[in-house]
C-alpha cells in the first residue's frame, strides 16, 4: 500500500507543483468556485430568512400578550396605575 507522503516524495518539485496547478482545473463540481459561492449564498439567504421570520413571530406574540394583558385588566377592574 502506497501512501500520499510516499507518493509525493517521489515526485519533483516540477511535478509537485503542476499537480498543484492542475488540482485547481479539477473537473469536480463540488469544488467548482460556482458551486460554492451559490452554496454559501443560499445559506446567508436562509439564516437572513429565519432571523426575520423569528422577530416577527417575537414581535406578533408581544403585541398579542400586551393586548390580552390589557383586556385581562380591563376586566378584573384594574387601573391604568395598577
Amino acid at each position: 500500500m502506497i501512501t500520499t507522503g510516499v507518493l509525493l516524495g517521489a515526485l519533483k518539485p516540477v511535478e509537485r507543483w503542476q499537480a498543484m496547478r492542475d488540482f485547481h482545473r479539477s473537473n469536480d463540481f463540488m469544488l467548482d468556485r460556482h458551486f460554492i459561492l451559490i452554496g454559501v449564498a443560499a445559506i446567508v439567504v436562509l439564516i437572513t430568512l429565519l432571523c426575520w421570520i423569528n422577530y416577527r413571530q417575537r414581535r406578533r406574540e408581544s403585541k398579542g400578550g400586551t393586548s390580552a394583558f390589557n383586556s385581562f385588566a380591563r376586566r378584573r377592574g384594574l387601573s391604568a396605575e395598577e
